[in-house]
């Protein structure tokens, strides 16, 4: 059971504000279910959620952020990025979402760290979320002056 309330979220374990979460993934876990994880500096919140409960979630988390006083004017431009499976990244006012995997909002990336994958020389990539990170493997070099330019953008 999920209540999300006034910028807050109660889950059965546990209760916060949504600003304090850092980011959100999520993986299928049978039929309509799936456990979503409520990222935070150094721990997390592991809850089984269904389908609609997990598009509450999103929604609220992405509107809590949006609407916090010390955010810049986000770019309405949506930006798709591709992985080096085809898989797409969506840029999106100010957060990045991964597929069907998890949504981070780009302020909240305290730095972005990249080498060269020496399997096939594209960008392997890290998100560093407080003490955490979310990774990608990025198409090409240019995905990653892409992400770059739109991360430094939202964190002005």
């Amino acid at each position: 059971m999920i209540k999300i309330e006034n910028g807050f979220i109660e889950t059965d374990r546990a209760n916060t504000h949504l600003r304090n979460i850092t980011h959100l993934s999520w993986e299928h876990y049978k039929a309509e279910y799936y456990n979503v994880e409520l990222h935070f500096s150094n721990d997390l919140i592991i809850q089984r959620v269904t389908e609609d409960e997990l598009k509450s979630i999103k929604v609220a988390y992405q509107n809590e952020m949006s609407s916090a006083e010390y955010r810049p004017q986000a770019s309405e431009e949506v930006v798709i990025l591709s992985d080096a499976f085809d898989d797409m990244l969506t840029i999106e006012e100010g957060f990045i979402s991964y597929g069907k995997k998890w949504v981070a909002d780009l302020q909240k990336v305290e730095f972005i760290s990249y080498k060269e994958n020496h399997y096939d020389k594209t960008p392997f990539v890290k998100l560093h979320l407080g003490g955490k990170e979310a990774r990608i493997n990025l198409k090409n070099w240019n995905e990653l002056e892409k992400l770059k330019n739109i991360w430094k953008e939202n964190n002005r």
